[in-house]
């Protein structure tokens, strides 16, 4: 469609339903030696360019950048709008360019509004590359005269006389006043010519020289149209930069983008899908939960579009298919994840062990993921087609020109389609493989290796249903969720809490669109259903040493009931004496405390470290809305041990801190207290129920500064902290004293020893100015205080809040039964 710029008979831009304009988006000019313009086409290979474009600083010198000697991108830092008007000999010819983003289509628009605005008396036309004619006499001096009746395709200039038009438009162009500007030299349509376009096009500019030109596309387009067109002609290159955080927030707007980092989202690595994520209907911004629920549809889409502009002879089931086996297959590449196949000769050693691998490999419907495949030179055959899709697809697998090669330009796309596999196509060797991967996340990791892949777990965990197939996805996360094998085996416990709530959903026991207090009520029931604490009784369901059944609904029940079986069997006499020692403690001793009863009660918001809720009425009512016991201690490393052995392991300083089983569990995330709760049935508190089981009965309607009593010179008999023992800094046994306490009945009003001190406690809650759960990635609340903070933090009033991933050695867990 004709884009006619004519001020002022036209507004910027009409027509066109975009985001919002973004004028700071960086542009990054292509410097090359005079005596050397052949070297710009090397520069503009897909490796060149990408590994320019993922260089930190775009204008470090050529040998960081990777590029040939003596070349660079400069970043045009505080000229962007001269650059794009500028029309005079330097600049007649300008290439945009951008391998990875949103921009290219708005530079080129804002080139044809500049020009007209800012050159008095100045045209410019603009088309889609593809629209282009495909010989250049056709242009104006064939009786096509195609740039007139071009001009009179709107409505504002069609009873204009063909005469009259193209003595405007020649006079333009001899005037230097006329710009072609010739958008997506990428998009193309089926049976079209590009190169004959491309020749066409060229041929007209040297036949009129004075005319401006702008040419937008993706390197590898670029590259496909060199010797017809650029290699004759003196085009400047600019590549079109990607969005800054600030920039995409402005994009997108505060409510989406806020969403975006709430969820953990790495969606300026993936800057195209930003436009997926404006245009999401509110509703359905709501149900997101996850990266993967908003990669999912902006892939899709992607994918649409792939196959309505390129000819392929792959479907689309087999394109997503192999894009997803090559992903996974760099992911689960011994030592670190792979990034790309660079080479003809390691393409080819890469695709013969992904075939040899696969090829008698079934799925867990029992088909073959190479089943469209009969040889090895099929498959590769077939590879190379996807690669050829990357300019479709936008940041995934390219090839080079002239070499075999496949990369995945971004690495959370990688990951993505790698967890796609998982979801769709999981063979038993990947459960088997994602089983001995499972991942923890910090710095006390062993591997490094299993660190990079902790974005491709969290995708999968993720996934949304509409992305899965059969029971692929309920088998792959469902490792997560088998016991450990051995000590050193780990339990993946922020992955746990993403997959939780995919698998009560497709057990029927969520609907599509479903809150926090819908997860846990569900969770709630399905404990009840496994273990009847009345009777006494494990049901009986589903084994992990079974085949996975095939109906993903009775599949997906069965992981989660065996998930919540194994703390009962304990109870039951599974396991060794100790073990069964530990649990029966736990489960029948813990909890013999007063029951906090429902009711309202004073809430006292304690300014003395944080001022952030001065706008809230520091005293206020709370309500308990259900009789729950508070646990007598918060939880040890023993308890905690028994669903998790290796995490003591894990920090070579835990002793210096939990130095005795009967301490308390230290390192503890908020994803660990969240999951252990749901594997012990119970629960979290939330933080009214913690300051409510702290203020006790008789002062349940008081403010009293430390819960149930006022004077801080009693803090050292009732509290494990700095004043208790001399700055020692390390806990004590759960149930033990010090030279200072008094009993546990003065010092714990409903029964709960240790309230205070000793360690943080996790609430359920999120900080009191969040609006999501920790699942959607916000702070979660800490209570208590420890045996390393002063008494100030003892307070009952004091909330403080982390990171659900944070992980020290002040931060433990306290749970709560419900009546």
């Amino acid at each position: 469609m004709l884009e006619l710029i004519v001020m002022p008979l036209f507004p910027p831009f009409t027509g066109r339903s975009k985001g919002p304009f973004i004028g700071t988006q960086r542009l990054l000019r292509l410097i090359v030696p005079r005596k050397r313009p052949e070297l710009a086409r090397e520069c503009l290979q897909p490796a060149h360019f990408r590994k320019a474009r993922l260089s930190r600083n775009p204008g470090e010198p050529a040998e960081v950048q990777q590029l040939p000697r003596d070349c660079r991108w400069q970043p045009i830092r505080h000229a962007r709008e001269r650059l794009l008007v500028d029309a005079t000999n330097d600049r007649k010819r300008i290439c945009l360019l951008v391998d990875a983003g949103v921009g290219k289509t708005t530079a080129v628009q804002q080139t044809a509004y500049l020009r007209s605005v800012c050159r008095s008396g100045h045209l410019a036309m603009g088309f889609s590359f593809s629209e282009l004619p495909t010989s250049h006499t056709d242009y104006l001096d064939s009786t096509q005269k195609w740039l007139v009746k071009q001009f009179k395709t709107l409505p504002e200039t069609r009873s204009l006389d063909d005469g009259k038009v193209e003595r405007l438009i020649r006079d333009k162009i001899r005037r230097g006043e006329f710009t072609l500007l010739a958008d997506a030299t990428d998009q193309r349509t089926e049976g079209q010519d590009t190169l004959a376009i491309a020749r066409a096009l060229q041929a007209f500019l040297g036949a009129y020289p004075n005319v401006s030109c702008v040419v937008s596309g993706r390197p590898k387009s670029i590259a496909d149209c060199w010797e017809s067109l650029f290699e004759h002609e003196p085009f400047e290159f600019v590549q079109v930069d990607c969005f800054t955080p600030e920039e995409a927030a402005r994009y997108v707007g505060a409510e989406r983008w806020g969403k975006i980092e709430q969820v953990g989202a790495d969606f300026l690595s993936v800057p195209r899908m930003l436009e997926v994520v404006r245009k999401l209907h509110p509703d359905d911004l709501d149900n997101v939960r996850t990266e993967a629920d908003l990669y999912w549809p902006a892939i899709e889409k992607s994918l649409e579009k792939m196959f309505s502009q390129q000819k392929t002879p792959l479907d689309r089931d087999a394109a997503e298919r192999l894009l997803s086996l090559i992903a996974i297959e760099l992911v689960q590449a011994d030592g670190d994840p792979l990034e790309g196949v660079e080479g003809s000769d390691h393409f080819k050693r890469f695709t013969r062990k992904v075939y040899d691998k696969r090829v008698n490999q079934t799925d867990l419907r029992g088909d073959s993921p190479l089943y469209d495949y009969d040889s090895l030179a099929e498959f590769r055959e077939a590879v190379l087609e996807v690669a050829k899709l990357n300019e479709g697809l936008e940041c995934a697998v390219m090839d080079d020109v002239g070499e075999k090669q496949l990369y995945f330009r971004d690495m959370t796309l990688r990951d993505f389609f790698a967890a796609l596999w998982c979801s769709r196509y999981a063979t038993q060797e990947d459960l088997e493989w994602l089983s001995a991967h499972l991942h923890i996340r910090g710095e006390w990791v062993s591997h490094f290796a299993e660190e990079l892949r902790h974005p491709f777990w969290r995708l999968l965990s993720g996934m949304p249903a509409s992305a899965w197939e059969g029971n692929a996805w309920v088998a792959s996360a469902g490792t997560l969720f088998v016991p450990p094998p051995d000590e050193s085996a780990v339990r993946s416990t922020e992955m746990m809490h993403l997959a939780w709530p995919g698998l009560l959903r497709v057990a029927g026991r969520l609907p599509d669109r479903f809150t926090e207090p819908d997860v846990e009520q569900a969770s709630t029931a399905l404990q009840a259903e496994v273990f009847d604490p009345v009777k006494e009784e494990i049901i009986e369901s589903w084994s992990p040493s079974e085949p996975y059944p095939t109906n993903p609904q009775e599949a997906a029940l069965g992981v989660a009931q065996e998930f919540l079986k194994q703390f009962p069997r304990l109870l039951k006499g599974e396991g060794d004496a100790e073990s069964q020692r530990i649990a029966h403690e736990f489960h029948v001793d813990w909890f013999k405390t007063k029951t906090v009863e429902a009711g309202p009660f004073a809430i006292c918001v304690d300014r003395i470290f944080d001022a952030r809720n001065d706008d809230i009425d520091p005293f206020h009512e709370g309500l308990i809305e259900m009789p729950f016991r508070m646990a007598k201690y918060p939880v040890t490393s023993e308890l905690a041990r028994l669903f998790d052995q290796s995490r003591e392991a894990r920090f070579d300083d835990y002793e210096t801190f939990s130095s005795d089983p009967r301490c308390p569990a230290i390192y503890c995330t908020w994803y660990d207290a969240w999951t252990l709760a749901l594997w012990l049935h119970t629960q979290l508190p939330t933080e009214q129920q913690w300051e409510c089981a702290c203020r006790g009965e008789e002062h349940r309607d008081e403010h009293l500064a430390f819960g149930w009593f006022e004077d801080e010179s009693e803090l050292g008999a009732s509290a494990w902290c700095t004043e208790s023992h001399g700055y020692e800094r390390s806990t004590v046994v759960v149930d033990g004293t010090w030279d200072a306490a008094v009993s546990e009945e003065v010092r714990s009003p409903y029964g709960a020893a240790h309230l205070l001190g000793q360690v943080w406690e996790w609430a359920s809650s999120a900080k009191p100015d969040a609006t999501l759960s920790a699942r959607d990635g916000s702070s979660q609340v800490l209570r208590g205080g420890s045996f390393d903070y002063g008494t100030g933090y003892c307070r009952a009033g004091v909330s403080r809040s982390c990171p659900p991933e944070n992980c020290n050695c002040k931060v433990g867990i306290r749970l709560v039964r419900r009546s």
